[in-house]
């Protein structure tokens, strides 16, 4: 049933659980897990050799990668994620488009590669985080009122694109009005956790200007 699809896209959207109290397998999986960040690192890597990216913009686009990969992983609950808040914040970090579309991407395929595949509802998971990068530097504007929107909007899209998805995947008897339905739990979680990493993004981000420009300043 329907419960058993949102999990899946629930598992999609997960980080991992937390490699305490280990084990054979969970050593396993963690080393694997370890493995996949350290390609999606020398992807970005490649990014910026091949895309114009400047040392600066690297080193503020990595270092929010590994704190959505800190902060979900040793953090925040299960089933709240970073992913669709770094697809909203991009244009805050970098003016590079390639990098604004394929670095939130990227990360859901690691978590696949992690978690496993489900099925064609996967299409519209990718064709909904590609459609909130585009809609984001569409109508990005440098002001958190910009980005909350830009938030609920993003969580509204995935809602109703991806459990459309999911109701087309087939759910015998369910129907679309009650796809939605009980898919809200689920996506309340995301809306919660898409609001609180945006405003986090966005104060880290104002914390650090703030310490550039008074350190600059003392220079000056």
């Amino acid at each position: 049933m329907l419960s058993n699809h949102a999990a899946k896209i629930s598992h999609a959207m997960q980080w991992g659980t937390n490699c305490k109290g280990i084990n054979h397998e969970k050593l396993l999986y963690c080393q694997r897990t370890a493995g996949l960040y350290l390609v999606l690192i020398a992807s970005a890597a490649y990014l910026f050799y091949n895309t114009g990216m400047d040392m600066k913009e690297f080193f503020k686009t990595a270092g929010l990668l590994l704190a959505c990969i800190f902060l979900a992983r040793f953090i925040m609950p299960a089933n709240y994620t970073p992913l669709i808040a770094m697809a909203v914040f991009m244009p805050f970090v970098t003016d590079n488009k390639n990098l604004q579309l394929l670095l939130p991407v990227s990360l859901l395929l690691v978590t696949d590669l992690i978690l496993g595949f489900y099925g064609t509802t996967m299409l519209f998971v990718y064709g909904t985080m590609l459609l909130i990068g585009l809609l984001s530097r569409l109508l990005h504007k440098e002001s958190i009122q910009r980005l909350m929107t830009n938030s609920l909007l993003s969580v509204v899209l995935w809602h109703a694109i991806v459990n459309f998805g999911v109701y087309l995947s087939g759910l015998g008897n369910v129907s679309l009005a009650q796809t939605y339905l009980l898919a809200i739990p689920f996506d309340l979680r995301l809306l919660t956790s898409t609001l609180l990493f945006s405003v986090m993004f966005y104060g880290i981000r104002h914390l650090v200007k703030e310490s550039t420009y008074l350190s600059n300043k003392s220079t000056s």
